[in-house]
């Protein structure tokens, strides 16, 4: 069973989209328009940072499946990828949860 190239295309130009929207949430994560910050924003910065620049990266792998997919099975490879962006995903949200229950901020304090 080969997978869609199609459907692998379009899965990365969605991530790409979610790493924008990303970007702009960490921008006023960051405090944009009025500069105000709270230690959960500072904290949370690198994390979200890193998750966004690892969001295109497995976009750009996942277009570079979807060519792949034209000559052979690429579904354990997906499959791999799909495992290691949740694990990601969850460690952010764990860390997230973390500093939400532990510093000062909208959330938490």
């Amino acid at each position: 069973m080969r997978m869609w190239p199609v459907f692998l295309a379009f899965l990365a130009l969605a991530l790409l989209v979610a790493a924008f929207m990303l970007e702009m949430d960490f921008v006023m994560m960051l405090g944009f328009p009025d500069g105000a910050t709270t230690e959960y924003d500072v904290a949370m910065s690198n994390a979200v940072w890193t998750f966004d620049r690892f969001t295109v990266a497995v976009a750009i792998w996942i277009a570079a499946l979807s060519f792949w997919s034209r000559r052979r099975s690429v579904i354990r490879e997906f499959l791999l990828t799909a495992a290691v962006y949740a694990v990601a995903a969850l460690a952010v949200i764990v860390l997230d949860h973390y500093y939400a229950a532990t510093l000062s901020g909208p959330w938490g304090g």
